[in-house]
């Protein structure tokens, strides 16, 4: 009997407890979900200053419109944009909503929210001093990108002068490679897009993009040329380029393309067919494996000297370059497309004949190559004969 009564006293016990439990868990879960309510008003008022901007009369910023809001006792939003982040302590109680609540720190978070408001409200010079103050240079770049994706050079242009006016001179041991190198390269692309229509800003973009570059492969050296050239200064273009070439404190790969590039531009004009040479023949001296500089000398006296493109290509099958099979075949075939041009039908037929010993790439070459080879054979009447 005892035994009964005091198993009865328990479960009464248990049953008061959870009761209480209970009540207390429902309590918590109703004022969870009213915290989350004013949250989500907080956050909704804060946006809705920012879709609000354009309504601000030409007295008034956005900003000062927004102070003033927040320093007006009667205002509904006074109490509410006082601080974006002071929601956290009510938090504390309810790890159910923010399991960290701790992670924000509220100073910084304000900040960064108010640079973020700043910048599309359009004070540019507000939100780069909130961003320098934490070193938080991961928010501009990221609008960085979304606006050289949506081709906003205005703002591109604006972020960058922030990006110049602190990280240049920034201590910040954590700066990884994207942030120099997706600069340079919104540089390069700011370049691009004000080209011939503004050639001083274009230049000096181009300039810091290479003065930022992590990789120093003097893309922005290689815009300028391309674009004085364009704008009738190919001797400037050219000084350019070949000043950059001879800097060996460049890597290899680099100068060998600034070299190409000189030549290129020079080939364009009969009159700088030397200089083009010349900058092909560094070129080749640079990198003796690669097929590109006898390629560009072959095409330079294609139609004012072919015996020279004749000799560049000979030249090149017996270089480095003839090492490789299919540097060794289109070699091969270039000589025979000269040597038809010439009407050297036998010395063209064994050129197009020995390009067909090589493995070739796939039918289409190899029916191109026989077809010629049968022309030339056609035109001698028999067969080449070829040592």
């Amino acid at each position: 009997m005892m035994a009964r009564v005091a198993a009865f006293s328990f479960a009464l016990l248990v049953l008061v407890a959870l009761g209480i439990l209970g009540a207390s868990l429902v309590r918590h879960n109703l004022d969870a979900l009213e915290v989350k309510r004013a949250h989500s008003q907080r956050l909704a008022m804060w946006s809705e200053t920012t879709a609000n901007a354009a309504d601000t009369t030409e007295d008034e910023s956005p900003l000062q419109m927004r102070t003033s809001l927040l320093n007006e006792p009667s205002s509904p939003l006074g109490s509410a944009l006082e601080d974006p982040c002071a929601f956290l302590p009510w938090l504390a109680d309810f790890p159910q909503l923010a399991p960290h609540p701790i992670d924000c720190t509220p100073h910084e978070f304000t900040d960064q929210w108010t640079a973020r408001q700043s910048w599309t409200m359009g004070d540019v010079e507000t939100a780069c001093t909130l961003w320098q103050r934490w070193d938080a240079w991961g928010d501009p770049l990221q609008l960085l990108n979304e606006s050289v994706s949506a081709a906003h050079w205005d703002n591109v242009a604006a972020l960058l002068a922030c990006l110049e006016s602190w990280i240049g001179d920034s201590s910040t041991a954590n700066l990884d490679r994207r942030l120099p190198a997706r600069t340079a390269s919104a540089y390069r692309s700011l370049g691009d897009a004000v080209g011939l229509t503004d050639v001083d800003t274009a230049l000096a973009a181009y300039a810091a993009a290479d003065r930022w570059d992590p990789n120093q492969s003097r893309q922005g050296a290689s815009a300028t040329a391309r674009l004085l050239a364009q704008n009738g200064d190919l001797d400037d273009a050219l000084a350019l380029l070949q000043a950059q070439a001879a800097d060996t404190n460049l890597t290899v790969p680099v100068r060998y393309r600034l070299w190409l590039e000189a030549g290129g531009l020079a080939a364009n004009v009969p009159e700088r067919a030397s200089t083009a040479q010349d900058a092909f023949d560094a070129a080749r001296q640079l990198q003796p494996d690669q097929i590109e500089p006898y390629t560009r000398l072959a095409a330079l006296y294609r139609n004012s000297r072919p015996q020279w493109s004749i000799a560049a290509v000979q030249a090149g099958l017996d270089s480095p370059v003839a090492q490789t099979a299919p540097n060794r075949r289109t070699l091969l075939r270039l000589l025979g497309d000269l040597q038809r041009s010439q009407a050297e039908w036998e010395a063209a037929a064994c050129a197009y004949q020995a390009a067909l010993a090589e493995p070739v790439a796939g039918d289409n070459e190899r029916s191109a190559l026989q077809q010629a080879l049968n022309e030339m054979e056609a035109r001698l009447g028999r067969a080449a004969r070829c040592d």
